[in-house]
């Protein structure tokens, strides 16, 4: 009974939209990168892709969508950061960040997350 009076009391609330103000950077980069022109070209066949290396020192991998003939998708890497891990240690700090969301812990700006290798754990 004290669950249906706390759902009626919640559905007569007047209740704002939700709103955020954001700051949009006028630029992204302070510099603009250089352009690079193709190096060299290699065919993936393990996942029909193929690879580019740009004169710049970019290495782009692309393949075309098998379902969404109409979309882009883009993902960037550099040295370093979860890269810099082996495998396992790759694999839990990509899920790290949802495990601990979802167990009730929100996840700030103001917080901050280093993903220590076991190996580098003193014995």
């Amino acid at each position: 009974m004290r669950l249906l009076q706390f759902v009626d009391s919640v559905l007569n609330k007047a209740i704002d939209p939700y709103h955020i103000e954001i700051e949009v950077p006028s630029q992204l980069l302070e510099e603009e990168p250089v352009a690079g022109r193709i190096v060299s070209e290699k065919e993936i066949p393990a996942i029909k892709g193929t690879e580019l290396l740009l004169s710049n020192g970019i290495r782009l991998i692309y393949k075309e969508s098998v379902s969404a003939k109409e979309r882009i998708s883009m993902s960037a890497y550099r040295k370093g950061g979860l890269f810099a891990l082996d495998s396992t240690d790759y694999v839990n700090g990509v899920f790290s960040p949802n495990v601990i969301s979802l167990s009730g812990q929100v996840i700030s700006p103001e917080m901050s997350f280093h993903i220590i290798s076991p190996a580098a754990l003193p014995r």
